[in-house]
């Protein structure tokens, strides 16, 4: 039969806490899934569930803070306010899944006209407002 050590329960819980940073943004799961290193360091030194929670709850105490500064500092995010921040942007509309619009920092947008009608594949546009995920564009 299979034996898994306290350790080895601090690894699989930290792996499971960094993969879980995926659906977020805020680097906390990060953050507590290295803390868990604590607890495997203390688990495998032979400290008991107390001593382990402590190490995790002091490494967590350092290390979360920390790694959520500096990688807000450092990390190349640009977050947009709102859509309005893409009005006065061009591009050239291309087709995308079957579906015309334009790219913006990297995210595909729809796109029309302000009189409803779509413009033809490989035109530059400007935009002149965002409606949901359409912009409403004018050409170049």
């Amino acid at each position: 039969m299979l034996e898994i050590e306290a350790w080895q329960v601090w690894i699989v819980l930290g792996l499971l806490l960094a993969i879980g940073e995926v659906l977020s943004t805020h680097f906390v799961m990060l953050g507590l899934g290295m803390a868990c290193l604590g607890g495997s360091v203390a688990a495998a030194s032979g400290a008991g569930p107390t001593g382990q929670i402590t190490a995790f709850g002091l490494v967590s105490a350092v290390i979360v803070p920390s790694l959520v500064y500096w990688l807000r500092r450092h990390a190349q995010v640009q977050k947009y306010r709102d859509a309005g921040d893409f009005a006065g942007r061009s591009g050239r509309t291309e087709r995308y899944n079957g579906r015309l619009g334009i790219r913006l920092s990297g995210d595909f947008f729809f796109v029309r006209y302000q009189d409803g009608s779509e413009p033809q594949p490989d035109r530059q546009v400007t935009v002149v407002e965002m409606q949901g995920l359409t912009a409403i564009v004018r050409d170049s």
